[in-house]
């Protein structure tokens, strides 16, 4: 998701004392996290006293709340300044508000801002986003096995970081997107063919360029195995493809489900942008440690302890 930057990045602040090891890990809180009814991963988050549900989203550039839980809350709705963006899917983000005293597990901001979701744009189990303004400050680590969210100290030494088993691991470095945001783009491999590709847990799908599957991997869009995926109204929006494999280098998930989306109905493929988005229904089947501090990302199976 990209959004307007014009707000100021303001990171929960932890009373962690000075480290006497640089190479130490240190856990700056963990939080149970829940599944949401379409799949993505969600925390509870207090703002100014009521407790919400937050969906953490890797892809999302600034944390934001939908128009329900602003009422609820009782904060002020104030016009975006700049240039309106848009979400993935065609939601635009005009509005934004500031609330006071927000807690994640023991973390405090005094005060942060948020961009306000439309209507729609997320489901309606979630009050709000945790987006990369708060995630970029630390590590996260996604822990889908024991449905576990931390978030650790930059202050570790280079790789430092897989404390959940001594088995293999795979480490992917990541780059800074094109928008200068900290996105976590990264090479993938379908069918063991390669796709820049963007971590993305707020989405619940894994999506790809139709164009691209279709030029780069080989998909043939006569082919009898190409499903159409349609709306309510019957409008096919995308497709499906039976991909056998998905892999971050020698971690793999079998059988991967990817929409297949047309650039102009996804409204983020196209030019610079990554061609994939990965989405939590291929996530949750590995442990995900994003080290924003080194721009790599380490991963398991879900289940390797």
């Amino acid at each position: 998701m990209k959004f307007a930057a014009f707000f100021a990045v303001a990171a929960l602040v932890t009373a962690t004392s000075a480290l006497a090891d640089p190479c130490t890990l240190v856990r700056a809180t963990t939080v149970d996290m829940t599944l949401g009814a379409n799949g993505s991963p969600m925390i509870p988050v207090t703002v100014e006293g009521k407790q919400l549900n937050f969906l953490i989203d890797t892809g999302g550039v600034w944390s934001g709340m939908t128009e329900a839980a602003v009422k609820k809350v009782g904060l002020p709705e104030r016009l975006q300044p700049y240039s309106r963006q848009m979400m993935f899917g065609g939601h635009i983000i005009s509005k934004y508000t500031s609330a006071n005293d927000i807690s994640l597990g023991g973390l405090n901001a005094h005060s942060l801002q948020f961009i306000i979701l439309p209507e729609g744009a997320v489901p309606p189990d979630i009050d709000g986003i945790i987006g990369i303004d708060v995630l970029a400050a630390y590590d996260a680590d996604f822990d889908f096995g024991k449905k576990k969210f931390s978030l650790f100290s930059q202050t570790h030494c280079l790789g430092g970081v897989v404390y959940w088993t001594a088995g293999y691991f795979d480490r992917i470095p990541f780059k800074r997107s094109v928008d200068g945001s900290r996105h976590i783009e990264l090479v993938a491999n379908i069918d063991s063919k390669p796709a820049n590709a963007l971590i993305d847990t707020g989405a619940s799908d894994t999506a790809m360029s139709l164009e691209y599957a279709e030029s780069m991997l080989g998909v043939d869009p006569k082919s009898p195995d190409l499903a159409s995926l349609a709306s309510s109204d019957g409008r096919v929006w995308g497709y499906r493809y039976p991909f056998k494999s998905f892999s971050f280098g020698n971690v793999a998930v079998a059988n991967p489900k990817i929409d297949l989306v047309p650039n102009g109905e996804a409204h983020v493929f196209g030019g610079e942008a990554p061609v994939m988005v990965i989405g939590t229904n291929i996530l949750s089947k590995l442990h995900v440690y994003v080290a924003y501090g080194e721009s790599n990302v380490y991963v398991t199976a879900a289940d390797q302890y």
